[in-house]
């Protein structure tokens, strides 16, 4: 090593889905160029050319400063070796890539790929041949033809690249975004770092970003007379939406527009919004607000109403807080129609302003998402494939996208019986856990990111050697009580159930009784499933649903949406954080009024181990962080706090999804959702 000069590397190391370019000096991810200051690159060289083996802090120091440089060392080398953990996304108490070796150096630790430069070769002259007459008129022939052919593609529109301009920089979630009325302008909400989500202003011409407050709000919209609509983030917006509220963008207090909303934008004269509500176990769309124009029991977002006002496109996705959906549009009487059948995932879209299409961002089972565009008549086309997990935020009225990119990861961390700290159990890359059972033995998740190929898999942890088995396609939904079995809901088909033997067997399916299901769960008695289902044409609520025979379904709770349940221990009553954010007890036979517990925050019921007492979660906002668990006594209303949930490295944390406690109380896991976010200008795509 050399003043930051590889003497050995040459060509395109390839590590993940990282590049870099030793000549041009270039870092790419998933072909797209991450910024990357001198001495980080320098670092990374070192580390590089001697891949699985320590690198001493002594070499580094030669290797970036030459000999006679005055500098402090350890600040310098401390500022280069962060940054580039920052450009790679790499955690230094869980790294992927740069390990840090204890009063030693640094270890570069995974696999990497050399691509070395191809040697030009000198090209062998041909021996000298007689030309016959005839072969010169077959020559004659092809150089008409080729003239003719070059003349031809010459006069095609030239195919044009997409340029890639990066905006944001700093590690973190973007969670929204748009252009502001001048077009060039960008308005975004993020969570950088620690610190709460919260609305920033940028541009392409200067790389830092503005921070304007609105701490915990979310963008929605933003309108061409200059006003903002924002959503705020409570901890019961993805079942029960949030609070819309208007501001004008040069400043001011919001002003409340309306309650329970999930998604919202502008018409086009900035004079009315159009929203989607969450309203008694259905998602509606109402434009203006107040006139419904169509409702289902999935959920709906991406709103967009078109330039003229008189439609508004939009994906549905049949199973809640799943990303798989197809693209819709409903005009003002009401007129619905599917554009698209069902993409493996989907999210993000726009009206282009010139060509009328909606333009949006989907893929198909393991491809990364592309981007699209689809006439009002059904005509698809692809417009361009964006390496990693994209969204398209916004096009500008020239024509340009604005385009987050997101590396997304689902991560679980448990403590498991007889240990004192907590382990990460993660598996692939959107571990969600689903059960543990009694003893904490047993952990049910399944797997649906890029790894399972556009698939639901289940797979058990088991905590006695740490290892895990793949039990088969389908949701996973809950372990039995005697342990022994598994439910999983068919991911094609939601009416089905099918239990399946942990330690072998032959699955056995559970009987349709006409309902779909979002998720279903066993009551202690094992005779029964609780479940959050819909009959046809109908709204969700909570049913018992009696197996092997045993009679119909019973609805026990209101039209409802419902994520957090805990089932007594008699089986006689379930407690429910509702979408109005209440937590309520209702009879588990559907006789008799529901209970509601007098609570001053939003709380979740995790689990109801006695009689009197459950364990709640706490969710004063979406993005509350750590998750706080308190024990709540249920007749006093008495509760204090039981434990704080949340991994030691929290940079790109959005969320704690969720926290199962084992009926010994002795263990526990929980899932949590780790983003990191990159926002582009694009220009070039028509």
């Amino acid at each position: 090593m050399k003043n930051g000069r590889s003497e050995r590397l040459r060509g395109t190391i390839r590590f993940d889905s990282f590049e870099l370019d030793i000549r041009s000096r270039e870092l790419r991810k998933h072909g797209l160029r991450i910024r990357l200051q001198n001495k980080s690159f320098q670092f990374l060289i070192a580390l590089l050319e001697r891949p699985g083996e320590v690198v001493t802090r002594e070499e580094l120091q030669r290797h970036l400063w030459p000999d006679d440089t005055v500098v402090d060392f350890e600040s310098g080398l401390n500022t280069a070796a962060k940054r580039l953990r920052v450009a790679l996304s790499d955690p230094a108490d869980k790294p992927r890539y740069i390990e840090t070796v204890a009063r030693a150096g640094y270890r570069f630790i995974a696999p990497i790929a050399r691509v070395e430069p191809s040697d030009a070769r000198p090209v062998a002259q041909a021996p000298a041949i007689r030309v016959l007459p005839f072969a010169c008129a077959l020559l004659l022939t092809a150089i008409v033809c080729i003239s003719a052919l070059v003349f031809v593609v010459s006069r095609r529109p030239p195919t044009i690249e997409a340029r890639f301009t990066q905006i944001t920089f700093e590690r973190g979630q973007v969670s929204a975004a748009r252009f502001a009325p001048d077009g060039h302008s960008v308005l975004y909400t993020a969570q950088w770092g620690k610190r709460p989500p919260m609305l920033f202003l940028t541009n392409t011409v200067s790389p830092e970003s503005r921070a304007l407050g609105f701490i915990e709000f979310v963008l929605a919209s933003v309108s061409r007379r200059g006003e903002l609509a924002l959503l705020t983030r409570q901890g019961v917006a993805p079942i029960a939406g949030s609070v819309l509220s208007r501001v004008p963008m040069n400043g001011g207090a919001p002003v409340l527009v309306d309650r329970n909303v999930m998604s919202a934008d502008w018409s086009s004269d900035g004079s009315t919004v159009a929203l989607v509500r969450a309203v008694e176990g259905v998602n509606q769309i109402e434009f203006p607000p107040g006139h419904v124009l169509y409702r289902t029991p999935g959920w709906l977002g991406s709103i967009r109403v078109s330039p003229r006002n008189d439609t508004i496109a939009f994906f549905e996705y049949p199973l809640r807080h799943d990303d798989a959906g197809r693209l819709a549009v409903v005009d003002i009487t009401g007129t619905h129609r599917n554009l698209t059948d069902l993409w493996t995932s989907a999210s993000g879209l726009a009206w282009h302003p010139a060509t009328g299409e909606v333009w949006f961002t989907a893929s198909r089972q393991s491809e990364d998402r592309s981007l699209f565009a689809i006439t009002q008549a059904g005509k698809l086309r692809l417009i361009g494939k964006i390496p990693g997990t994209a969204a398209l935020r916004d096009i500008a009225p020239d024509g340009r996208l604005l385009i987050s990119r997101d590396d997304r990861r689902l991560e679980m961390a448990a403590l498991l019986p007889g240990e004192s700290e907590e382990r990460d159990i993660s598996w692939l890359d959107w571990s969600r856990a689903v059960d543990i059972s009694a003893d904490g033995r047993l952990v049910l998740f399944d797997e649906s990111g890029i790894a399972a190929k556009g698939k639901y898999i289940s797979y058990l942890y088991r905590a006695a050697d740490h290892s895990v088995l793949r039990l088969g396609d389908g949701l996973a939904m809950g372990l039995s009580p005697d342990m022994k079995d598994a439910l999983l809901l068919r991911a094609d088909d939601r009416t089905r159930l099918r239990l399946l033997p942990i330690t072998g067997g032959k699955p056995r399916e559970v009987d349709p009784c006409g309902l779909e299901y979002q998720w279903a769960k066993f009551f202690p008695d094992a005779k029964s499933l609780l479940a959050l289902a819909s009959a046809p044409g109908d709204r969700l609520r909570l049913y018992r649903i009696p197996l092997h025979g045993g009679g119909k379904p019973v609805a026990i709770s209101p039209p409802t949406v419902a994520r957090n349940v805990a089932i007594a221990p008699d089986g006689t009553h379930v407690a429910v954080l509702n979408s109005d954010g209440k937590l309520v007890v209702y009879p588990a036979d559907g006789i008799g009024p529901p209970r509601a517990i007098p609570a001053l925050d939003p709380l979740a019921p995790i689990l109801w181990p006695a009689p009197n007492f459950l364990y709640v979660q706490r969710q004063r906002t979406f993005s509350e962080f750590p998750a706080v668990v308190s024990q709540l006594r249920l007749i006093s209303g008495d509760s204090k706090v039981w434990k704080e949930f949340g991994p030691r490295d929290a940079v790109g944390i959005n969320a704690v999804t969720r926290i199962l406690i084992s009926q010994d109380q002795k263990s526990y896991v929980y899932s949590y959702r780790r983003v990191f976010s990159e926002l582009f200008t694009v220009d070039g795509w028509r």
